[in-house]
């Protein structure tokens, strides 16, 4: 019997259940549907073919200033007399249709995009009961449905999330690259499912064949079931079981683990093929819920140039309304004189069509196609970041990349700098330097090529004592180099070492031998551990699945000598031996436990369970309750000690349990794992909490990460450019203040305020208040100090003037001194009261008013308690007045939660004034941060590439930022900024010569020139000098402005686009404007009169004046003054920007001869420049306009040029001497350090001869001791 269940309406949202290829049962055989979820079809593109336009345009629309441009586009319906349609609306169309074409470019890429994706071709296993077979089927990939058995073979790109059936592999193993997914190139091993492996492997190894099957209830071994979760977007998390029929008739569950399932975007790597069972498709796969378009960023360019918009939108109104009213004013007054004219009074409708008739002038103040140049512009400052050579590492083979284009003048507005340490500021080359054994008391420091113990005190000698050996930042007199071979307690914590860990091995040629290992892991610290410990000689040669249990491990480690290990030419002794361990669960590292663990089974049948995390987390009691306080402070200190040092530290744990008690909790772990939603969590973590308690602290670890080459210049230079910086890092308190004094984020004599280890909210509240109460209080007294030394020297020197007059100086001009001084006195009172007022309102100083360096430290648990919405605004306060800020032990969600602090903090105390914040980040615990700032950075590190996709600018190493910031931010913002002003300033240079032309024609709306000549004024002809202007205009050198990082707080905060400075722009323009305007008028029309230079028309015998003539000179005249004004603006007279000038110029006048002749005789412009050219007047009159128009801008530029000659001369002296004073002190600091040395070698003997009981040398022969050393 065969039958089809139907579907059975819309799937649950909690949790899915589905069969292979919907196979239910064989006796009698069912079937379900597979179209319950939907197909697999990926849509990434925005448009279709058929709603593209309008879509497009809808988009376009929303913008405040195409909408309004579109509003004023139907006035011409109305009223098309001042000036034509083809003016405005064909700028406004061209404008649109460059964006269309944009959008349907990127729309294309992204179609080609999903049609590659959605037409590969995969064979799929399908039941064919009819002639009872299982036969393979093609099908492409937006075909597939959940619950299609796929195969997928080497280097293809698996099409959706499925769960792994079968390998070709014998031990289960499915590798796979997720580039794609995570950004990591190193290869992952997946396993496919112990239970279903067998079964379906032989179906591959019969491929392409059909399998024939002679009874339906053959059908019954290949029945698999799976209940798993609804989709969500954690590519970490997966709950699912696999339901299969067993030996008693029944169905038994096995727990579905991450190891099992493979993602979309995976591709499979060195693996013949595999089967898997398709769990998720289309839009519901991990990778599409991931892709989702992040939102806009918007810059402050954008809100500061709506503002402009709107005072030229207000303008635009008020002079429509102005010259609406004069117009009326005039027509009445004019009218009423003429006794044969009757004037009736003028309709509403008449007010409104004259309003419109002289909108269609005014409105050239909004800039049509302001929005596009821009954007263009920003486009290609985009490619010129991306194609830097200087940001280029030869090392790394990797340059800079900008994946986002609207906010690339942003780098020039950065005010707050939030940074990661790890892989950020450090290399994330880790190396083991150091381990500490509790049991023991003993300490290990471990180079490349030895290996030393920290002996006790009692044995030191004195020649030993003598020999120092240096380790990272720290000098030992007091070790032991080990060479004969390693203590037990060493031993035994090294295997501990490798055992604990989630570890990969690639390339293993010789497997057995221990040869060519390469080990991958997610963490580096993992990574550095186990490369440790095969230096020492405890090499791991095997990760294997086990075969009979699903999710454990077979790990085995080869013990040999240490010179063994160390010959890496020579063949392994044949004394070295291996030992084979079973993992039978791994509970893996999170952010919010900060802990991993394993239960394991040694070699001689004892049960551990092991432990490492944060000494934070292992510390807790409830933890280590196996382990005495004493114990509990010796490790702190030991890991506050290797802190110190500027290792990265990490602690282990461990017990012993019975078999009984080991089973027990594995077993209950897995009954956790069998559940679903809020019911598997709550299990797990009962499950987690007791197989993580009772430990014993074992041991912990140094490990060394070393700075990036140049990140201490970056972080001074950036700090001088006035940003403040911030570091974010999970680090412990002690590695992280090592690391911020080394790359120069501390200074050495800044003074460290600390929030840390506090618990209480109330903890936290206080030690705020403390440290505000006391920073206020010293800025009080410095400021008291202050005005006490200028009073005396002001009373000082009013005395000195007392004395002086009564020695007998009574000239009239000693009493005008002695007035003057008393003033002075007066007019210092004033300003100290005042003073004292301000300060009064001041309550909160910044950190600028402060001449104390000061930082603040704060751990995660602190933070937690400060950012409370009660709190959060005086922790602010508290970070504002500081110079540096250090927030340790942070989660990913802290990091994101420290930026947004600041920019809602700050925009609340600014009254909506945000921050601009920048982020930079190199793993995936930065994405968060890197996505909640202005502009995220990200750093090509060890970590993957999840930073760097989500960041909106990529660079290969933490150095180049101050290239990205102070070069590129400064010219982009620059260039934008003053591009803005230069096209305000050409429409108002427009506008007001058209304006004095309606002043002049009795306010009737009329202009000079034709509708094309009007269009095109605005469009190419004065528009392709400013283009080029904004993209290579660099005033000043790159080298100059590395020099000089304070150079950056010229452009900060839009400067170039401030009110006053835009208010100089406009006044500029009015200037051009009349100037322009009066030159024509009284030069070549006469004042009105018939002059000899009167522009005439011979062929109308000299009845009428030829008011296009005078149309064209002012429209030539204007050209030329505005890009000659864009010459002025300009500080780097580069080809490209004459060259497009040259190209304008000549162009339009190419176009101007040949258009005159195109149009029909009664046309304006007939013949118009013909005319215009044989004229004298013209000529004469083309330089004293063009020059008397630019004069206050020739003025200003040579003011200017003459202030920057002075700052930079000042600069150099400054330099100068700053470099004489730090040569003098070196020369003094080296003499102090070597006194200093002599001092602590002699320190160092006498305090070891006390203790062994010698008598002291004298001073000279302990000289001479430290002069050898």
């Amino acid at each position: 019997m065969r039958c089809c269940l139907p579907r059975r309406g819309k799937p649950t949202q909690s949790t899915r259940h589905i069969y292979a290829n919907g196979l239910r049962a064989v006796e009698p055989v069912v079937l379900e549907t597979l179209n319950t979820f939907g197909d697999n079809r990926i849509v990434t593109s925005r448009y279709t073919w058929w709603n593209f336009i309008a879509l497009n345009l809808f988009e376009q629309f929303h913008l405040v200033g195409n909408f309004i441009f579109l509003c004023f586009s139907f006035l011409f319906i109305f009223e098309p007399k001042a000036v034509n349609a083809v003016a405005f609306v064909a700028l406004f169309i061209i404008s649109l249709f460059i964006s269309l074409i944009k959008e349907a470019v990127y729309d294309i890429f992204r179609h080609i995009q999903d049609k590659r994706l959605n037409n590969q071709r995969f064979n799929v296993l399908a039941f064919d009961l009819e002639f009872s077979k299982l036969v393979w089927t093609k099908s492409i990939s937006s075909c597939l449905r959940v619950g299609h058995v796929l195969r997928c073979v080497a280097n293809q790109e698996i099409p959706c999330d499925m769960v792994l059936l079968a390998s070709s592999e014998s031990n289960r193993e499915v590798r796979l690259t997720t580039n794609n997914i995570d950004g990591e190139t190193s290869v992952k091993t997946h396993f496919a499912l112990s239970r279903t492996h067998e079964v379906y492997r032989k179906f591959l190894s019969m491929f392409p064949e059909d399998v024939e099957i002679s009874d339906v209830t053959q059908f019954k071994p290949v029945i698999v079931s799976v209940a798993y979760e609804a989709p969500n977007a954690d590519f970490n998390r997966f709950e699912g079981n696999l339901i299969m029929a067993d030996s008693n008739e029944g169905e038994s569950s096995i727990p579905i683990l991450m190891e099992n399932v493979a993602f979309r975007g995976s591709r499979i790597y060195n693996t013949s093929c595999v089967i898997g069972l398709v769990l998720y498709t289309g839009k519901d796969t991990k990778l599409s819920m991931n892709s989702k378009k992040n939102a806009r960023k918007f810059g402050s360019r954008e809100g500061r140039l709506s503002f402009l918009l709107a005072l030229c939108f207000a303008a635009y109104l008020f002079i429509c309304v102005l010259l609406t009213i004069l117009a009326t004013v005039w027509d009445t007054s004019q009218t009423s004189s003429l006794w044969f004219s009757v004037l009736k009074p003028p309709t509403r409708y008449a007010y409104v069509k004259t309003a419109v008739s002289f909108s269609f002038i005014a409105i050239y103040l909004l800039g049509v196609i302001l929005q596009v140049t821009v954007d263009l512009q920003l486009l290609v400052n985009s490619y010129l970041i991306t194609h830097d050579p200087f940001l280029f590492d030869t090392q790394k083979g990797l340059g800079s990349s900008a994946n986002t284009v609207d906010i690339t003048d942003e780098l020039g507005q950065v005010e707050f700098l939030f940074s990661d340490k790890t892989g950020t500021l450090t290399l994330n080359e880790l190396n083991l330097r150091a381990c500490s054994i509790f049991l023991d008391d003993s300490v290990f420091w471990i180079t490349d090529r030895s290996i030393h113990q920290e002996r006790k005190r009692t044995v030191e000698s004195e020649e030993e004592c003598g020999q120092q050996t240096v380790f990272g930042n720290v000098v030992f007199s007091d070790v032991l180099e080990l060479k004969d071979g390693l203590p037990k307690t060493l031993l035994e914590f090294l295997t501990v070492v490798l055992l604990c860990h989630t570890v990969e091995i690639r390339n293993q040629s010789f497997p057995s031998s221990g040869k060519n290992l390469t080990y991958m892991a997610t963490s580096s610290d993992e990574k550095a551990l186990v490369e440790g410990a095969a230096k020492l000689g405890l090499v791991l040669i095997s990760t294997d699945p086990d075969s009979e249990k699903a999710g454990a491990r077979r790990l085995v480690i080869k013990r040999q000598s240490r010179q063994t290990a160390e010959d890496d030419d020579g063949d392994w002794t044949t004394s070295a031996h291996t030992e084979e361990y079973v993992v039978d669960a791994t509970l893996e590292f999170d952010p919010q436990r900060k802990q991993m663990t394993v239960m394991v089974r040694y070699p001689d049948g004892t049960f551990h369970i092991h432990s490492k995390g944060a000494e934070a987390r292992l510390l807790e009691p409830e933890i280590c309750s196996q382990s005495s306080s004493e114990l509990r402070t010796l490790a702190l200190e030991r890991a506050n000690e290797f802190g110190r040092s500027g290792l990265r530290t990490l602690m282990y744990a461990t017990r012993q349990v019975d078999s009984a008690e080991y089973h027990e909790l594995l077993g209950e772990r897995e009954r956790a794992m069998r559940q679903f939603g809020e019911d598997r969590r709550q299990a797990l973590k009962a499950s987690t909490e007791r197989i993580e308690s009772g430990l014993s602290l074992l041991a912990v670890t140094g490990v060394e990460d070393k700075l990036q080459p140049g990140v201490k210049e970056c972080l001074i230079n950036l700090r001088e450019a006035g940003m403040k910086v911030w570091v974010l890092t999970g680090d412990k308190e002690e590695t992280a203040v090592t690391v911020s004094q080394l790359s120069g984020h501390f200074s050495e004599s800044m003074k460290l305020l600390r929030i840390t280890g506090c618990r209480e909210f109330d903890d936290v509240a206080e030690c705020i208040r403390n440290h505000l109460h006391g920073i206020d209080v010293e800025y009080e007294q410095r400021s008291v100090v202050k005005e006490e030394n200028l009073t005396r020297r002001t009373v000082n020197d009013a005395e000195v003037g007392e004395e002086t007059r009564e020695d007998g100086l009574k000239s009239t001009r000693m009493k005008s001194t002695r007035f003057m001084q008393k003033c002075r006195v007066v007019s210092h009172r004033i300003v100290s009261c005042l003073s004292r007022v301000k300060r009064k309102r001041k309550r909160h100083p910044t950190a600028s008013s402060s001449t104390e360096a000061i930082g603040l430290i704060i751990d995660g648990v602190s933070l937690q308690h400060a950012l409370h919405p009660s709190l959060r605004m005086a922790f602010l306060d508290l970070c504002l007045k500081v110079t540096a800020v250090l927030c340790c032990r942070m989660t990913p969600l802290q990091k994101a939660s420290v930026v947004k602090l600041v920019q809602i903090g700050l925009s609340e105390l600014k009254h909506g004034s945000k921050p601009v914040t920048a982020a930079v980040g190199d793993g995936g615990n930065d994405v968060s941060m890197i996505l909640q700032a202005n502009v995220g950075i990200g750093i090509s590190g060890e970590e993957g590439k999840e930073a760097t996709r989500a960041a909106d600018f990529v660079l290969p190493q933490f150095r180049y930022l101050q290239r990205l910031l102070l070069v590129h931010g400064h010219w982009c913002c620059h260039r934008i900024g003053y591009t803005i002003l230069l096209f305000y300033h050409k429409c108002v240079t427009w506008v007001t010569i058209n304006l004095l032309v309606v002043f002049y024609s009795g306010f009737s709306p009329t202009t000079w020139c034709s509708s094309i000549i009007f269009g095109l004024y605005n469009a190419p002809v004065t528009t392709l000098s400013m283009f080029f202007f904004g993209i290579f205009e660099r005033p000043l050198t790159d080298d100059q402005l590395l020099e000089n990082p304070k150079l950056y707080r010229l452009i900060s905060r839009n400067s170039n686009l401030r009110l006053w400075r835009f208010l100089l722009f406009v006044l500029d323009g009015l200037w051009q404007g009349a100037v322009i305007f009066y030159s024509v008028y009284l030069f070549l029309a006469g004042g009105g009169m018939f002059a000899q230079a009167t522009f005439i028309d011979p062929s109308s015998h000299g009845s009428y004046f030829d008011i296009s003539l005078c149309g064209g000179s002012s429209l030539v005249y204007t050209v030329i003054s505005v890009n000659l004004r864009v010459v002025l603006t300009s500080r780097d007279i580069n080809w490209p920007l004459f060259g497009s000038i040259l190209f304008t110029l000549l162009s339009y006048l190419l176009f101007l001869m040949f258009y005159q002749f195109s149009v029909s005789p009664s046309d304006l412009d007939f013949q118009t420049y013909f005319k215009m050219v044989r004229s004298p007047a013209f000529w004469f009159s083309l330089p004293i306009s063009v020059f008397v128009a630019n004069l206050p801008a020739l003025l200003w530029r040579v003011y200017s040029d003459t202030w920057w000659q002075m700052r930079a001369q000042t600069e150099k002296q400054r330099i100068k001497i700053q470099r004489r004073m730090q040569s003098r002190k070196s020369r003094i600091s080296s003499f102090s350090v070597e006194e200093d040395g002599r001092i602590d070698v002699c320190l160092t003997r006498q305090k070891t001869e006390r203790r062994s009981g010698h008598v002291p040398p004298d001073v000279g022969e302990t000289d001479v001791a430290g002069s050898g050393m």
